[in-house]
């Protein structure tokens, strides 16, 4: 009994079970509201509350030794007790990420632990919720597939990435906002620029991303959008030559050290990423196959969606890489997933809902069971 007692409480055994599970019954009931809503009005409402939701659990979040969040806060103990103009001019003004440095030490001198992931998960699931809002508000978006497309996203369990990792995932969210604005809302570039640089000053690794999206500019035909985007354009190259040079380094210098350094690896989040890439190639071939001219109206997007999972494919073998791309391909892939379900709707055919469920339930069991998932905790026993 005692030996069964120690193993309780190494492992934590129980706290993780109830915390993964209120996770899974938090998704399921706003899954059914969101399936039910009526109208886009109705889904935004149940997106807002469920974002209230994942905020508080991200406030009550106990990382583990091994999380970023853990290591942050140890090193941001002593910043407690600095003062703002040292902390400026020894921290702030000396990093490549500022603005990481500042969040971090912003939320640090309030003494309250929980507004650090709490902030993460409101910026992250807040930028992802604006892409579903403004995706059910599309034509001939049901109620039923921004459900289903809402549960394939949140059963990949990058809830936990997003709140232990504490910077990336959260400066990440901001590039793909801004680039499902462009794309979908038909906003310039230019509006993005002062975004697209609070990203790479929160997290250098943002840089390939922007590149990725720069890469995927598509011509329009409203001449004051194609001017503002050559601005853009021109700002961003000539800020490059005069300031990125450093920035660019360090990405490269990141990117070296995390290919040729990283010997972390975990099998079970290999296979939820696959299994997740797998619902998302699979939709996109048969968009293209069966209904090629909804796959037109998502041909820019597709693009940017291929090329990341070209740089995921490439960097397999570097886990941290390929497993943080494979999350941004997955929020990628929301307008795409949204026209396939809806084409298959409208033609009859109820297999692909059946399959992208069953896919689901898959990936969300194993993330819970032995995913990143499974680390998720917001109380102690002993």
């Amino acid at each position: 009994m005692g030996n069964f007692d120690n193993f309780l409480r190494s492992t934590m055994l129980i706290e993780r079970f109830v915390s993964v599970a209120f996770y899974v019954l938090v998704l399921v009931y706003f899954y059914n509201k969101i399936r039910r809503a009526e109208n886009p009005q109705k889904i935004s409402k149940y997106l807002n509350r469920y974002l209230a939701v994942l905020c508080i659990m991200a406030f009550f979040y106990i990382p583990g030794e091994s999380a970023d969040l853990y290591r942050w806060r140890e090193l941001a103990e002593p910043w407690k007790y600095s003062g703002f103009e040292w902390f400026l001019s020894n921290r702030v003004l000396t990093s490549r990420v500022p603005l990481g440095y500042l969040f971090v030490y912003m939320c640090q001198i309030t003494n309250i632990d929980g507004l650090l992931p709490m902030l993460c998960a409101l910026g992250f699931f807040g930028n992802l919720f604006h892409i579903i809002k403004c995706e059910s508000l599309r034509q001939n978006r049901s109620s039923d597939s921004i459900a289903l497309v809402l549960l394939f996203v949140m059963s990949s369990g990058e809830f936990l990435a997003v709140i232990s990792g504490v910077r990336y995932l959260l400066s990440c969210s901001i590039v793909l906002r801004c680039v499902y604005d462009e794309m979908y809302e038909h906003k310039s570039i230019l509006r993005s620029v002062p975004f697209y640089m609070i990203a790479v000053l929160l997290h250098i690794a943002t840089i390939p991303l922007i590149a990725m999206r720069l890469v995927c500019l598509n011509p329009t035909s409203s001449y004051k959008t194609l001017i503002l985007n050559l601005i853009a354009i021109v700002v961003i190259f000539v800020t490059t030559i005069q300031y990125g040079d450093v920035f660019i380094n360090t990405a490269f210098h990141k990117y070296d050290s995390y290919t040729s350094t990283d010997s972390y690896s975990y099998t079970w989040e290999y296979v939820i990423s696959s299994l997740a890439l797998v619902v998302i190639l699979l939709s996109m071939w048969k968009l293209w196959w069966y209904y090629r001219l909804d796959f037109m109206k998502e041909k820019v997007s597709v693009k940017f969606l291929i090329i990341v999972f070209l740089f995921a494919l490439v960097n397999v073998s570097t886990y941290s890489i390929y497993h943080r791309f494979v999350s941004l391909c997955i929020v990628i892939s929301i307008p795409m997933l949204l026209t396939y379900l809806n084409s298959s709707y409208e033609n009859g055919n109820k297999k692909s809902t059946r399959f992208i469920m069953l896919m689901s339930m898959t990936i969300l069991f194993l993330a819970c069971a032995r995913g990143n998932l499974c680390g998720y905790k917001f109380f102690l026993l002993n």
